[in-house]
């Protein structure tokens, strides 16, 4: 694994889709789990030592990310991305701003097939995501995400040398928070079961006048996760808040 040096920052005019994955049931200040003045910084490369550097699609690559955060109890979630439309306008752009000025380009440009759909990513650590506490401070909790952490992952779509095109992922920054079991089940979408067909299982079994003990226990038995009632609302079939115990 490679470590980005720079390249997460995209061009001038990228096309940026910014998601906030501060943390919605908390209303206590941020930095609470902070490590303490003098404790080292754990760098995110050093936690991408097997992880791979191409992937084939994008698909694939949010498949292995995917387990690849559980398993080393990293969470990112997407800061910006920029669409392969957007990249190719901005490279058609730049060829014409050079022959106006009459230079000549060091290269040919090369415009990226359009079945990418996505031209790069950057996926920030959920710590270093912007917080806005939405609670009114009635529930505490141990554990809160703004710690302004600057670990980061960019993949982005790459031309090789025989002129095919592979996606490439390099890392950078550090985490400045612990990495354990116990903070990753504090943060709500590990709680959160988002299976449309579970969620439409639920809304049945409601109507057919199925108790909320029995609903969890189906829930159970349907993840294979020993899951304890946190904040069952059946009422809202688009989210089912469960505390997992892995």
């Amino acid at each position: 694994m490679e470590e980005d040096a720079g390249e997460d920052e995209e061009e001038a005019g990228d096309e940026e889709e910014s998601e906030n994955a501060a943390s919605e049931d908390t209303g206590v200040p941020p930095n609470f789990h902070r490590r303490r003045a003098g404790e080292k910084k754990t760098p995110a490369l050093s936690l991408f030592k097997n992880f791979p550097t191409t992937f084939g699609n994008w698909q694939d690559f949010h498949e292995v990310f995917q387990a690849y955060q559980v398993k080393t109890y990293q969470h990112f979630s997407k800061r910006t991305s920029t669409s392969v439309t957007v990249r190719n306008n901005q490279i058609k752009r730049a060829a014409l701003r050079l022959k106006r000025q009459g230079k000549k380009q060091r290269k040919k440009e090369q415009f990226l097939p359009e079945e990418w759909g996505q031209f790069s990513k950057t996926l920030v650590c959920t710590h270093g995501q912007p917080y806005h506490s939405r609670g009114k401070g009635r529930r505490k909790h141990e554990k809160v995400r703004g710690t302004e952490c600057s670990a980061r992952v960019n993949a982005r779509v790459k031309a090789t040398f025989d002129d095919s095109w592979v996606l490439r992922v390099t890392v950078s920054g550090s985490h400045n928070h612990d990495l354990n079991e116990h903070v990753w089940e504090e943060y709500s979408g590990n709680r959160t079961v988002t299976d449309a067909g579970l969620q439409q299982d639920v809304g049945v079994l409601r109507k057919a006048g199925a108790t909320a003990k029995g609903i969890l226990q189906y829930l159970r038995e349907r993840t294979g996760k020993c899951v304890l009632l946190f904040n069952f609302d059946i009422t809202c079939l688009t989210l089912v808040h469960l505390w997992y115990i892995w």
